[in-house]
């Protein structure tokens, strides 16, 4: 995604019982974490 808000692109797949919270980006802006229960096991 570029600063503007322009260029959005899917990151993750989910499925429709797998809870997905929103992302974070890191203080440097290079990296962007979420989290998932993907598989019933608690991920960041």
């Amino acid at each position: 995604m570029n600063p503007d808000g322009s260029g959005i692109r899917h990151l993750t797949d989910s499925t429709d019982n797998e809870s997905v919270e929103p992302g974070c980006w890191s203080p440097d802006g290079t990296r962007i974490t979420f989290y998932s229960d993907r598989f019933d096991n608690d991920d960041i």
